[in-house]
């Protein structure tokens, strides 16, 4: 049975943090977690992480979204928007 599919927000959590939301069935299930430049790498981790503790299997982030704290112009916002197309993509 596959499971129901979630979504994943990406925002700042003050200087130097993200807050990563997953919503769906039981959600949802934040993490605010610290970066220092390696953005893409503490994204990943991050995600890897939260989704292992909630046990949700990776197949059902069904799709990623920049929050309204992320500046559009933003390397963090080209950076979510390619995760979101990667996760589109393996749907």
């Amino acid at each position: 049975m596959a499971e129901a599919p979630y979504t994943l927000t990406v925002d700042l959590d003050g200087p130097g943090a993200l807050r990563l939301t997953l919503e769906g069935p039981g959600g949802p299930f934040t993490l605010s977690v610290p970066f220092g430049g390696h953005v893409d790498n503490v994204l990943l981790t991050s995600v890897d992480k939260l989704v292992r503790e909630h046990r949700i299997h990776k197949s059902a982030l069904a799709s990623v979204r920049a929050g309204a704290g992320v500046d559009k112009n933003s390397s963090l916002y080209r950076m979510v928007k390619s995760f979101a197309a990667a996760i589109a993509a393996g749907a």
